[in-house]
C-alpha cells in the first residue's frame, strides 16, 4: 500500500476567524438589553469576518472583589467594553474601580469603550458626569470612546453607536523586526 501525499484540496483547513471580545457591564435590565443590541447590530455587520464573544456583567455583582477582578480581567483581554447605565448618575464606586482595573491591564492592541446612557440629563462635563468619566479613562489608556445617549422608555432600538472597528491580526514571526522594543524609533 503506498501513500500518496496529501492535497490541499483534499481536506482543507478550516479558516479561522479573528475572534472579537465584548464585555458589557450593565446597571439593569433595561440598559442590559441595549447593549445587546449593540453586539447584535455588530454581529449583523461583521459576523463574517470575525468570531464575536459577548461577556455580560452587571453592576451588583460588581462589587464582590472576586467577581470584580474577574471581570477586569475579561475587560482587560476584550476588544469593546460597552458601559451600559441610566445618564445623569454617578456610576457606582466598584464600577470606577472595576474601569481602572480593566483599563490598567489592558494590553497594547486596539479596543473601544462604548457608553451607552439612556436618558439625555448626562451632562457633557462636571463630577457627576459618566460620560465624562469614561472619556477621561479612554483618552488616559489611548482607547476609542463612542457615546450615545438614548430617550428612557422607548421601545425603539438606540440609534447606532458610530463604531468604526479595525480588526488587526497580530503580526507573524517574520513581520515582526528582531529589534522591537529596542526603543530607538519607538
Amino acid at each position: 500500500m503506498t501513500a500518496s501525499p496529501l492535497s490541499l484540496t483534499d481536506n482543507p483547513p478550516p479558516e479561522t476567524k479573528p475572534q472579537f471580545n465584548i464585555v458589557l457591564a450593565y446597571a439593569d435590565m433595561e440598559t442590559a438589553k441595549r447593549g445587546k443590541q449593540v453586539h447584535d447590530r455588530l454581529v449583523a455587520e461583521l459576523g463574517n469576518e470575525c468570531t464575536f464573544i459577548l461577556r455580560l456583567w452587571k453592576f451588583d455583582v460588581l462589587r464582590d472583589a472576586k467577581l470584580r477582578a474577574q471581570a477586569a480581567k475579561e475587560a482587560a483581554d476584550a476588544n469593546m467594553l460597552i458601559i451600559s447605565t441610566h445618564g445623569g448618575r454617578d456610576l457606582p464606586r466598584a464600577v470606577k474601580s472595576w474601569v481602572r482595573t480593566s483599563l490598567k491591564e489592558k494590553r497594547e492592541s486596539p479596543a473601544a469603550l462604548v457608553a451607552l446612557l439612556e436618558g439625555r440629563n448626562d451632562p457633557p462635563k462636571g463630577p457627576r458626569s459618566v460620560r465624562a468619566y469614561l472619556c477621561k479613562q479612554a483618552v488616559r489608556h489611548k482607547l476609542d470612546f463612542f457615546a450615545c445617549a438614548e430617550e428612557s422608555h422607548t421601545d425603539a432600538p438606540p440609534e447606532p453607536v458610530p463604531v468604526h472597528i479595525n480588526i488587526a491580526m497580530p503580526p507573524s514571526d517574520e513581520e515582526r523586526s528582531p529589534y522591537a522594543h529596542w526603543g530607538i524609533n519607538e
